[in-house]
Order: C-alpha cells, then sequence, then structure tokens
C-alpha cells in the first residue's frame, strides 16, 4: 500500500510508470515469446528431423527383412517344394541328396541377394521341433525349438513370421538382456528371421518352418544416420520391449527406463517428453508396420536447446538496453509533462495568494499550452472583473451620496405636500389636492431606503400615482390600459423600473404626436421570468438614432449615461444597467422602434418570490 502511495502522491511518478510500462512491458513480453517461441520451433523442427530419420531407418529395416523374406522364400521354389513334401527319414541317401540339393539352391539364392557373411545359418525345421535342414556353423541338430513361444505360435497359425533375438550366436536365449546396459560386440550376436513354411498345393498343409539367422552388424548399419551426438541416443526395440540394438554405448537408459517407454507409445509414431535421471529427455519414436519393432531418438532437451542459450543472452541483454533506454525515455516524457503543470501550479499558488499579476509563458500548442493560454485569460478577466466590481461599487456610493443629499429633511418635504394638500381641499381645489397626494406618495416610494427589491403590486401603484398626475396634466391626451397577471403581483422588482419607461413614452413618444395617444402596460410569465411590455403609439425612433441607443445600451463606457442623457434617454440606460448589475447579463431592456409607428420596450427580470 505504501507503494501505491507514493505512486499516487505525485503525477510525474504516475505518468513515469505509465510510460515505462508501456514502452518496457510489452518488450519483455514479447522477447519472452519469442524466446520461448523459438525453443518450440527447434523442438518441433527436431521432432521433424527426427521423425524423417527414424522413419528412414524403418524404411531400411524394412528392405533388409524383405531381402531375409525373399531369401525365405527360397523354400517355395519347384524342387525344395518337392523335397519337403516327399520327406523320407529312413531313406538315408536320399535325405543326403535333399540336403545337398537345398544346400546348394540357398547358395545360388545368396549370391544372388548379394548376402555375405551377415548370414550366419538357415534352418529348416520340422513341426515337430526337429531341425530337418540346417546350414553352416548355427544351432546344433539336437536343439529343440518346439520349447521355444515363437515355434509354437507359428506351427499353430498364431503368426506367420516373427524376428527374434537378439542372442548370442549358437545360442537362442536372452543372457544378453541381463546385462544393465548394452556394451557387447555386435558380431556376437544374431537375430532370427522366422517363417511358416506351407504347401503350394490345393492343402496349402504347414511344410515346417524356415529360420534365417543373421549377424545384428547389419542392423546397425541402419542407425548410422543417426551418429549424429554424443548425447543423442537411437534405440531398436523387438515387440517384448527389449533393446535390440543402441547406437551410443554409454547409453543414457537404463532397463527399467526402457521398458516404461512402451507405455507411452499409444500410436505407431509420435514424440513426449520424460522425464529420467532428474533430466528431461524428448522420446520421438516410429514403429515398423512390418517388423513391429520400434526406433527410438532420445535428446537431452537441454542439449536442443544449445543454440537458444546465445539467443536467451542476447535477448537479456536487449531487454536490460531497452530497460535503461524505457527509463530514460520515461523520464523525459514525463518531465516534459509534469514541469510545465508545476509552473502552472506555483503561479496558481501566488493568484491564491493575492498576487494577480502573474504570467504564464506558453511554449506549446498541446493541451499544457491551452490550460497556460486559459489561466492567463483567466487571470485577465479576474483582474478586469476586480475593477468592474470597484467602479461599480464606486457608482453605487455616489448613487447613494446622491439620495442622501437628495434627501435632506424628507419629512418637511412630506409634511408641505400634506399641507398643500389640506389647502387645496379646504379651498376645494380637488386637481390640487389629488397632485400633492399622488406626489406625496410617489416621493415616499422614491426615497425610501433598504428596500432595493419591491413587490410588483408596490410598482404597479407607484406608476398609477405618476400617471394620475399626467392625466390631470394632459387631459385625455393619452389612454392607458394595462394587463397585469394577479400571479405577478406577488414577485418582486427592482425599485423604479417600470415609471421611468412610462414617462420616455410619453415624453418622447405621445406627448408631440398629434391627436390621442396609447400607452399598454402588460406582462408575462415565462420560464422562471417576468416580462414586462411598454408599448405606445407615438412618433417612434429613426433606424439610426434607433442603433445608436441600442449601441449606448450595451456600452459599459463610463461616458454612456450622458451620451444617453444628450439624447433624452437616460432613464432608459438606468433601468437597463441596473436590472443587468442586479440580476446578471441574461436580463435587461430590449428597445424596438419604427419611425411614426410607436415604440416597444420589453423588461426582463427573474421570478423572485417575496
Amino acid at each position: 500500500m505504501k507503494i501505491i502511495d507514493y505512486v499516487r502522491s505525485s503525477i510525474s511518478r504516475k505518468l513515469f510508470l505509465g510510460f515505462f510500462c508501456v514502452s518496457f512491458v510489452p518488450l519483455l513480453i514479447m522477447a519472452i515469446v519469442s524466446y520461448y517461441t523459438y525453443i518450440g520451433i527447434i523442438e518441433k523442427k527436431t521432432v521433424n528431423y527426427n521423425h524423417e530419420l527414424l522413419k528412414t531407418m524403418a524404411e531400411k529395416l524394412e528392405n533388409y527383412i524383405n531381402r531375409i523374406d525373399q531369401l525365405a522364400s527360397t523354400v517355395y521354389q519347384e524342387n525344395i517344394q518337392y523335397i519337403l513334401n516327399q520327406k523320407d527319414k529312413s531313406d538315408i541317401i536320399k535325405n543326403i541328396k535333399d540336403m545337398m540339393e537345398i544346400d546348394l539352391t540357398f547358395q545360388r539364392q545368396l549370391n544372388f541377394f548379394n548376402f555375405h557373411d551377415e548370414i550366419n545359418g538357415v534352418y529348416i525345421l520340422n513341426n515337430d521341433g526337429s531341425v530337418y535342414y540346417s546350414s553352416k556353423g548355427a544351432f546344433g541338430d539336437k536343439y529343440d525349438f518346439s520349447k521355444e513361444e515363437w515355434f509354437n505360435n507359428i506351427v499353430f497359425g498364431i503368426q506367420d513370421k516373427v524376428l527374434i533375438g537378439p542372442y548370442y550366436k549358437n545360442k537362442i536365449d536372452t543372457s544378453m538382456e541381463k546385462t544393465e546396459r548394452i556394451s557387447i560386440n555386435l558380431n556376437e550376436l544374431s537375430i532370427s528371421y522366422v517363417k511358416r513354411i506351407g504347401s503350394i498345393g490345393p492343402t496349402g498343409k504347414g511344410l515346417g518352418i524356415i529360420l534365417i539367422n543373421f549377424s545384428m552388424t547389419e542392423i546397425d548399419h541402419v542407425l548410422i544416420p543417426l551418429r549424429a551426438g554424443k548425447e543423442s541416443e537411437v534405440l531398436l526395440l523387438n515387440e517384448q520391449g527389449q533393446t535390440v540394438l543402441s547406437n551410443n554405448a554409454s547409453t543414457m537408459l537404463k532397463r527399467n527406463d526402457v521398458s516404461t517407454l512402451k507405455e507411452d507409445m499409444h500410436t505407431f509414431t509420435g514424440y513426449f517428453v520424460k522425464k529420467i535421471e532428474n533430466q528431461k529427455v524428448l522420446i520421438t519414436y516410429y514403429r515398423s508396420k512390418l517388423t513391429g519393432w520400434d526406433i527410438i531418438g532420445v535428446n537431452k532437451v537441454s542439449d536442443l536447446i544449445v543454440e537458444a542459450r546465445n539467443i536467451r543472452i542476447f535477448t537479456a541483454l536487449l531487454l536490460a538496453s531497452s530497460f535503461l533506454v524505457a527509463i530514460i525515455i520515461s523520464i523525459v516524457l514525463s518531465m516534459s509533462l509534469v514541469n510545465p503543470i508545476k509552473r502552472l501550479r506555483n503561479k496558481m499558488v501566488k493568484v491564491k495568494n493575492g498576487d494577480l499579476n502573474v504570467f504564464m509563458t506558453v511554449h506549446t500548442k498541446d493541451e499544457i499550452g491551452d490550460l497556460s493560454t486559459g489561466f492567463n485569460e483567466m487571470i485577465a478577466k479576474i483582474r478586469y472583473l476586480i475593477e468592474e466590481v470597484y467602479q461599480t461599487q464606486l457608482h453605487e456610493k455616489e448613487a447613494h451620496l446622491d439620495a442622501l443629499q437628495a434627501q435632506i429633511n424628507p419629512h418637511f418635504l412630506y409634511n408641505t405636500f400634506e399641507t398643500i394638500s389640506s389647502i387645496a381641499m379646504v379651498e376645494e381645489v380637488e386637481k390640487i389636492s389629488d397632485i400633492t397626494k399622488a406626489m406625496s406618495a410617489m416621493f415616499r416610494y422614491s426615497t425610501r431606503l433598504g428596500r432595493e427589491l419591491v413587490p410588483i403590486s408596490e410598482e404597479i401603484n407607484h406608476i398609477n400615482n405618476y400617471l394620475s398626475i399626467l392625466a390631470i396634466r394632459y387631459e385625455n391626451k393619452f389612454e392607458i390600459s394595462m394587463d397585469i397577471p394577479e400571479e405577478a403581483l406577488a414577485y418582486k422588482i427592482i425599485k423604479l423600473v417600470l415609471q421611468p419607461i412610462v414617462e420616455n413614452a410619453i415624453y418622447h413618444g405621445i406627448e408631440l404626436k398629434p391627436g390621442k395617444g396609447k400607452i399598454s402596460i402588460t406582462s408575462a410569465i415565462e420560464e422562471n421570468k417576468v416580462k414586462f411590455i411598454i408599448e405606445d403609439n407615438g412618433l417612434g425612433i429613426s433606424a439610426e438614432k434607433l442603433k445608436e441607443i441600442n449601441e449606448l445600451l450595451e456600452s459599459r463606457d463610463d461616458k454612456a449615461p450622458a451620451n444617453c442623457a444628450k439624447n433624452g434617454r437616460v432613464g432608459l440606460k438606468n433601468v437597463h444597467d441596473r436590472i443587468r448589475l442586479y440580476f446578471g447579463e441574461n436580463y435587461g431592456v430590449i428597445l424596438d422602434s419604427e419611425q411614426n409607428n410607436g415604440t416597444r420596450v420589453t423588461i426582463t427580470i427573474p421570478i423572485i418570490h417575496i
């Protein structure tokens, strides 16, 4: 957890770790995968190579056995078939002639098949196990073959032919298998090819068995192609799992190891890895379909990957170099990203401490560059807003001072209006009384401090007082229509917002218009907003002058109020600025007019509940 917290506590460490993982980890994975893929390729090539060699050896062995089989088929020649069908032990002279005939025939066949000293003997056995014919130096005539399992298998038709051995010359037993390892002279060993002799007549009766002994040296020639390495071994196993031949005198496989190999050989050809004497060996095998014998290739796995060691060393050096390069690149990239952020953070700390005279130098056009540019713009905006708030507060103080100056002894003015009203009533001058009452109410409403926001109903009463005075003055010069929803009367509005607009409508629109004027004051509630529309049918405003007034309304220049005063629109500018100052840029006054077609003023404020 401490390591995780340490990494999380710094963006530079996160970036370094991220860049390092992205740059080095894929190389590491690729190197590991490549190495083991290479090992697999070597193993596969070794298996394929051994398979082809074992197949070639099996074919050579089968070719040699086929030659032996062809030699054994000599017994199917007409003269030998005749002799075997007419055997008569009582006629000694005939038997001698028959033996000479058989011997001569086999000599011709031996020369024909180019057999030399590798054939140790040819035997023709009777069905009772006795020797009918034997050639040179082999088993004695008195040897009882009927005790051999293979002999009974052939006589009783279980097998048609079989290879037996190896065994010592002139002794057909397996005493050589008692040694722990095979390290004897091959010239001392023989293998026998045994085949049933059948009559070529319609009966096909068994006439005996032919047994041909041949030297192990000829079989050893089959192993020559695989005498490649001291640590590789090729074994020839017979059907009983006994070792017939090995190409390596210092065999790595003991007898119990060889006996267990057959358990893993489930098909005619294949391979598997087996652990023998604490080391892994690759076993490749091929079974001859003709003989049933297995040719087995044994290779140490450690020997197979000798070439891969150089690859492993090279890969390790490459990974070490890549590790260092990845660290350097990760540091450079992380610092190139983090240093601008640190500089920006330091600038922000200065701003936090009140220093707004900071500037972030922008060196790049990427996201960090955009962030730095945004920071500079934000600081400039903050400085501007602070200046604007300062100016606004200054104007408010000036306005407040003006209001205080205008309220010198307001009770005296209230009492004066009340006195004038009382005198007018005594003298029965109602108009003067009405005017003074309205003026007193307006003055009290206008000069009341501490309530900037008032109910809309009070603002409407103020307009009514104002219009009652003008109605006496202008005597039916204009008509007033007012449509304010009952719901809107309960909301709040800034004081003295509507009256200046109505005043502008009368003095700038209706007063100079020939005939009777009309003024409508309506209100509507739309999407959390209250809209007031003051519309007249007065003289209107020319397009040029309307554009000039709208530009002055949107202007933030301190001279704008003075310019509006020149245009007789100071009340309009005052209302617009007060609304925006109080509620924001989304609210204010919109002026729309057309010359000789009247003027329309729309005031928008937010809904504020009492």
